[in-house]
């Protein structure tokens, strides 16, 4: 009889699914917490009612996410 070693799946190397995986749970913690800041910064300003900076808010959002789904389609 002859005694094979046993890989145990902490030996094994990710695939790339998972990897792609991780990095889009990544990012999408990253943006939600960036999301939630900006949404915050949104609400003061509305309080305050400073037009200026929730329109400047606004603009910052849509960038932010458009960003984030560009970050998300390169990973794949």
């Amino acid at each position: 009889l002859h005694s094979f070693p046993t890989r145990r799946s902490s030996d094994l190397e990710p695939t790339a699914e998972e990897k792609a995986a991780v990095q889009k749970a990544a990012l999408k913690a990253e943006y939600e917490a960036g999301k939630a800041e900006l949404l915050n910064s949104l609400q003061a300003a509305q309080l305050a009612g400073n037009a200026d900076a929730v329109t400047s808010i606004q603009a910052e959002y849509k960038e932010f996410a458009e960003a984030y789904k560009q970050a998300v389609e390169e990973v794949g």
